[in-house]
């Protein structure tokens, strides 16, 4: 098992044998049975028992296997994904050539061999069709 894993296991654990022990301890359980030192009463034990117990719960930052060849850019967006993209490649639709620069959608005209704003899409009428 993994060093990280043991350490924060046995965090938990000391968490529970001092849980145990306060508990007995408020609720007054006999446990002079278990013969422990006279030493755990006090607060240096306290103290060095809550910085163990800190240090096993501390997270810890791994190195993950394959994380240098991980690429968490985005893929470049396609025409129209994104609407409001600055620029883009030229690209055909419907026999006619398209660009969108500075959030303009620009179409290429034949006639004056030129880039001129495109007409803004019109809403479909079903009674048109």
């Amino acid at each position: 098992m993994q060093p990280v894993t043991m350490r924060r296991l046995l965090g938990v654990l000391l968490i529970l044998v001092a849980g145990a022990y306060w508990y007995t301890r408020l609720m007054d359980v006999d446990i002079s049975e278990l013969n422990l030192p006279e030493q755990i009463g006090s607060p240096v034990f306290w103290f060095s028992y809550a910085a163990v117990t800190s240090w096993c719960m501390v997270p810890q930052l791994t190195r993950t296997p394959g994380a240098p060849q991980v690429d968490l850019l985005p893929t470049t967006p396609t025409p129209f994904q994104n609407q409001i993209a600055a620029n883009s490649e030229p690209f055909q639709m419907e026999g006619k050539w398209y660009q969108q620069n500075g959030g303009v959608l620009w179409v290429w005209d034949e006639l004056a061999q030129r880039w001129v704003p495109a007409n803004p899409p019109t809403a479909w009428d079903p009674n048109m069709a």
